[in-house]
């Protein structure tokens, strides 16, 4: 959960996110989107992605090898608190549905 949390915090991943809410977009593509570094948005995207936020996909080219894409992989994080302690939910994102991200 703190992973997560983390990821949430940190602005360029949020930007990362933003940009991935539309469509499915490479590490070039995300990185030209959001203005950072390529390695940057690398090492945004695999933690993005190790916490479930962002789905890795390929995408088939006939001219070319495949290349890695990424998409919003959760529709909404949901923290609740209560006397039990607190719990963290994400919904799964819907097929053709975008998601806003803050």
């Amino acid at each position: 959960m703190s992973d997560l949390l983390s990821a949430l915090e940190d602005s360029d991943c949020r930007g990362l996110l933003r940009a991935a809410s539309g469509e499915a977009l490479s590490a070039r593509e995300l990185s030209e989107a959001c203005d950072l570094p390529l390695s940057t948005t690398y090492r945004k995207v695999d933690t993005l992605a190790s916490v479930g936020l962002l789905e890795k996909r390929v995408r088939l080219r006939e001219s070319s090898k495949p290349t890695s894409e990424y998409a919003l992989g959760i529709e909404q994080v949901c923290l609740s608190l209560s006397a039990e302690g607190i719990a963290l939910e994400t919904t799964p994102e819907m097929p053709g549905s975008a998601a806003e991200v803050d």
